[in-house]
């Protein structure tokens, strides 16, 4: 069995928050619901270290 790495229902392209830290909550609940991660608490703290070493964002309001 295969699962897609992305799916339709885990792109949001009309985010209303410009804070990068609401951005990536509302990301991981998004995740969270779909069943992707299973400790969203636990998730967002690996988000914030994998962003110190290098940043995640790029130009044009695009995140990776």
């Amino acid at each position: 069995m295969t699962t897609e790495l992305i799916t339709q229902d885990l792109v949001e392209l009309d985010l209303t928050s410009t804070d990068r830290r609401q951005v990536v909550r509302s990301l991981a609940e998004r995740l969270h619901a779909a069943g992707r991660v299973t400790d969203v608490e636990r998730f967002l703290a690996d988000v914030e270290a994998r962003e110190q070493q290098m940043a995640t964002g790029l130009e044009g309001g695009i995140g990776i």
